[in-house]
């Protein structure tokens, strides 16, 4: 149905991917260990956040490479 709606032109918003929601993870536990002091869980926030941002590249390497097989 998604696809289907893509190639039809019509715009759909997506729910956050996985990394995106990774790193909203990792932002609210860096601030909750800095406001608690928690060095642990600041850098688990850190690790979260990054981990996230990785997630998020790949996702985009990912959606290239389909749309490049789809142009074929």
């Amino acid at each position: 149905m998604f696809r289907d709606r893509c190639e039809r032109g019509i715009e759909t918003k997506a729910v956050a991917t996985v990394g995106e929601a990774a790193q909203a993870t990792g932002r609210i536990k860096e601030a909750a260990g800095s406001l608690t002091s928690d060095e642990g869980l600041d850098a688990e926030g850190k690790v979260d956040r990054r981990s996230g941002e990785l997630r998020e590249k790949v996702e985009d390497v990912i959606d290239k490479a389909k749309d490049t097989l789809h142009e074929r």
